[in-house]
């Protein structure tokens, strides 16, 4: 069990929030996907969606599969799902190709034994770090086609704004929030192994995925991609946890990368399709799309600073992007 249960198990405010306050993802970047999946020789006909919230990339990927499976472990959010997706033109377009489960990723393997061997790509979108990472793992190599399956991970979480002096108000207001949720967290561990459970979990976000240990033995070809990471002034530790809990997270990563010789790492520049252009409002679901507490005398304080400068004017940044892939032995 992850340290931190069930974080998207939320009702249609924050989903709204979610779909205005998270990036819309480029063609760009499914096509990427797809090409890598279709050059190792991959099918289109299961696609599984773990951890799928409102199935938000569902039809996106019916396009291309046959079938997709999505799966959740939140009553709530399965039934958001259902009827989200059981509208008359997803049914006219989709409706017979998506199946729709509750289960965690990580016990697949017991709730649906079927899916074993049979999953072609499974697209964790923004959701592996909030998994037991070793059993969800274990449980995605059990699932994919062998050989030929592909496994995806990305996140895009963490929003850099181009003004220097706004991003400077900007940058620390959901560390701050998100500390405080952490250090809650940390503090009611009763030992030090639920502790040095939480630290490692926190970490393959605040790592961007470079943490996450791609089994050699299961897996080849792993690329490790880091879009718009080089943005000047961008900082993914300061960016998501920060120096507000230095004394719980380290910010030096490096001992706890299981990036291996041989994999792949690619950082790139690509704005496109991954540019922010918004107002106040827009930056307020984006905060809303964390564990912040919107009542607090911090959140409060550092908001009415943030709006004081950005006022009824929009502002522009970019989405830093990490993304796994790798093909099933």
């Amino acid at each position: 069990m992850a340290p931190i249960d069930n974080w998207y198990d939320h009702n249609k405010a924050f989903w709204d929030a979610y779909h205005i306050g998270r990036p819309n993802i480029p063609d760009s970047f499914f096509n990427r996907i797809y090409d890598y999946h279709n050059s190792h020789a991959g099918k289109f006909d299961l696609v599984h969606e773990p951890g799928a919230g409102l199935g938000i990339h569902s039809l996106r990927l019916a396009e291309k599969f046959s079938r997709v499976l999505i799966t959740d472990p939140s009553d709530q959010n399965i039934e958001s799902i259902k009827q989200r997706l059981s509208s008359p033109p997803t049914q006219q377009n989709h409706g017979e190709n998506l199946e729709i489960h509750k289960s965690k990723l990580e016990d697949i393997p017991i709730t649906l034994p079927q899916t074993t061997g049979t999953v072609d790509l499974i697209f964790c979108a923004t959701m592996l770090h909030w998994t037991s990472i070793l059993p969800a793992m274990q449980s995605i190599s059990s699932q994919l086609v062998s050989p030929t399956g592909t496994f995806v991970a990305f996140s895009c979480g963490a929003l850099h704004l181009y003004e220097k002096k706004i991003n400077e108000i900007w940058i620390p207001i959901i560390p701050s929030e998100t500390s405080k949720f952490f250090r809650r967290k940390y503090n009611a561990c009763s030992t030090s192994q639920e502790k040095k459970a939480l630290i490692d979990w926190a970490i393959i976000g605040r790592s961007a995925y470079d943490s996450v240990l791609i089994d050699p033995d299961l897996f080849t070809d792993v690329q490790r991609i880091k879009l718009n990471y080089d943005t000047p002034g961008f900082d993914l530790r300061t960016a998501t946890i920060g120096n507000f809990v230095d004394d719980i997270f380290p910010l030096d990563l490096e001992p706890f990368s299981e990036v291996k010789e041989g994999e792949d790492v690619v950082r790139e520049m690509c704005a496109e399709g991954w540019e922010f252009e918004g107002g106040i409002d827009v930056l307020r679901a984006v905060a809303e799309t964390f564990p912040i507490e919107k009542e607090s005398e911090n959140f409060r304080t550092r908001w009415a600073e943030l709006e004081s400068v950005v006022g009824d004017g929009k502002v522009k940044g970019v989405w830093p992007v990490s993304l796994i892939m790798a093909t099933r032995k």
